[in-house]
């Protein structure tokens, strides 16, 4: 069949591109092979459906091929493989199709994220071809039933993550808020982890604003009852100081929560740090200060402080804190057991949400 034969004839100049010495020449060879691959099928419902089963068909042979190769080469086969999510993008209107381009447009650009910072462009340029899959799917919501409200959650999660990266911050909360407005979905950990984190990588960036520290560690986006929706460190800190007393909790779990409870506090303790840098005066002293006190705290609580590497996060950071304060720069060493049974605290207090039983509600995980 003809269409066989066009899809050797892909593979072979996709298998030769990373060798080849006039790559670009190849490709337009590649892409007009594709063409006459699309003129084989014909324009009709079901022409069209076996081109979009040939894509994919293609599509997964090159995945193989990237994992496959050399480091080296991986990008420009990368590029073929976005080439072939492309076409089956324009070519379908499934959902299924969408979601599956949509998804490894998604992997292609996280692949390589060096997750903080300005992304690479090629990376960028995924990410903004997954952002397209993601708003085209949830413009589909209501009129398509494909569509729950449980694939509605992961494609607004999925987007505020693209969103994050290409540095879209307002666009990314957004989409988080919208999720996390939802009281069955407010207690999603990782997505209140995502909102936290978005925060500092905003107040961080260029565009960003240095109180926006401080809503990383309390909260925002105010719910109709007053209570912020995206919780913020510290609420984070105690949901999960909370859940690690839950009766019958499975113990990996609990080692888990364990270590993000560290994680929220380092963060909070983070920010504390990075806006007292940012401010002057009374305010710089203030909040170095906070800072100190958070990781004291979270000593006073928590002896281990999560164990060896956590440890060592604290101490690194409490170094930092104490050189802006103009300290000694000892570390963990300036609290010895001896000066940290105290009662005080810094930031905001919440205490978390408890059932009528005395217990507090189960968490949620994305999986």
């Amino acid at each position: 069949m003809a269409s066989e034969i066009y899809t050797t004839a892909l593979l072979a100049y996709f298998a030769a591109l990373p060798d080849a010495a006039n790559t670009q020449e190849l490709f337009s060879k590649a892409e007009a092979t594709m063409d006459g691959l699309n003129s084989t099928v014909g324009n009709d419902a079901a022409g069209q459906k076996k081109l979009v089963s040939i894509y994919v068909t293609l599509a997964e042979d090159v995945r193989e091929m990237i994992e496959r190769a050399p480091a080296a080469k991986r990008k420009t086969l990368k590029k073929v493989f976005s080439t072939f999510l492309d076409r089956v993008a324009k070519t379908s209107d499934e959902v299924p199709v969408l979601s599956w381009a949509a998804t490894n447009f998604y992997e292609l650009g996280a692949a390589d994220d060096p997750g903080r910072g300005v992304p690479p462009p090629d990376i960028k340029e995924y990410y903004a071809k997954a952002a397209e899959q993601y708003q085209a799917l949830l413009a589909k919501a209501g009129s398509d039933a494909a569509i729950t409200p449980e694939m509605q959650v992961f494609l607004r999660t999925q987007l505020a993550t693209v969103y994050r990266r290409q540095g879209k911050y307002v666009l990314a909360m957004d989409q988080m808020e919208e999720v996390l407005k939802d009281e069955k979905r407010n207690m999603t950990l990782d997505l209140q982890v995502a909102a936290a984190n978005t925060y500092m990588e905003w107040a961080a960036s260029d565009i960003g604003i240095d109180r926006l520290y401080l809503r990383a560690i309390n909260g925002g986006r105010k719910s109709r009852s007053g209570k912020n929706n995206i919780w913020g460190w510290v609420k984070i800190a105690k949901i999960l100081a909370a859940q690690i007393q839950r009766p019958g909790l499975d113990s990996a779990v609990k080692e888990d929560y364990y270590q993000r409870l560290h994680e929220a506090k380092l963060m909070q303790a983070r920010c504390n740090y990075e806006y007292g840098l940012t401010a002057e005066g009374d305010e710089r002293e203030k909040f170095l200060n906070y800072a100190k006190q958070d990781i004291r705290l979270a000593m006073q609580s928590y002896p281990d402080l999560g164990g060896d590497a956590t440890k060592k996060q604290y101490d690194n950071l409490l170094k930092e804190v104490q050189t802006a304060l103009k300290e000694t720069p000892e570390g963990l060493a300036a609290f010895p057991p001896s000066t940290i049974a105290s009662n005080e605290s810094s930031g905001s207090e919440e205490k978390p949400p408890v059932e009528s039983g005395g217990t507090a509600p189960l968490l949620e995980q994305n999986n």
